[in-house]
């Protein structure tokens, strides 16, 4: 795994949601990325643990969000076709 670090504005992709788990399917994969087990099936996301990362990431870097849960996941861009496993539960 590797991590960048960027020192630049990036525009953020425009998205057709209001809320920001709409795009969700729960298939666990941002879970399995999470590096401080901030999120659950159950309760999403621990925001205090997510937020202890953060704090952890100033005090090194002066900059940080650690974001690894949201890239590289099926929700990331689109709305995820939902498997026929997740269609009969």
């Amino acid at each position: 795994m590797v991590t960048l670090i960027l020192d630049c504005f990036l525009e953020p992709t425009k998205r057709n949601y209001s809320d920001p788990y709409e795009y969700c399917s729960q298939c666990g994969v941002c879970i399995t990325r999470c590096p401080v087990n901030a999120i659950t099936r159950k309760h999403l996301r621990n925001l205090n643990k997510c937020f202890g990362r953060t704090r952890e990431l100033m005090a090194l870097y002066g900059k940080g969000n650690c974001g690894k849960c949201m890239v590289g996941v099926p929700c990331e861009s689109r709305i995820p076709v939902k498997s026929e496993t997740e269609m009969k539960t």
